[in-house]
């Protein structure tokens, strides 16, 4: 659209935003019966959370200290009955 000295564009403009520290990869392993998610150690501030859904408000944190060798965080957790989903959150 142009008239007189002005023009508008049109489009779509997307903005970018850096993210400050990238989320950590989790991995997921069995142990026995338990199931063990980790994450690597330099990751600070992140917790674990776990949702039966993927609905966006229904996560909440998992209540288990992760250890930490130095350089993996683990968390071991009994196999919940039904799906669950599991994230990092900063």
């Amino acid at each position: 659209m142009s008239g007189g000295t002005d023009s508008i564009d049109g489009g779509f403009w997307g903005i970018v935003a850096p993210i400050s520290s990238p989320v950590p990869k989790l991995t997921v392993t069995r142990s026995g019966a338990d199931i063990v998610i980790c994450w690597p150690s330099p990751s600070s501030g992140f917790l674990l959370e776990q949702n039966s859904t993927l609905d966006p408000g229904g996560w909440t944190t998992v209540g288990t200290t992760p250890s930490d060798d130095g350089t993996t965080k683990c968390i071991t957790i009994s196999p919940p009955t039904g799906t669950h989903f599991y994230r990092l959150k900063h």
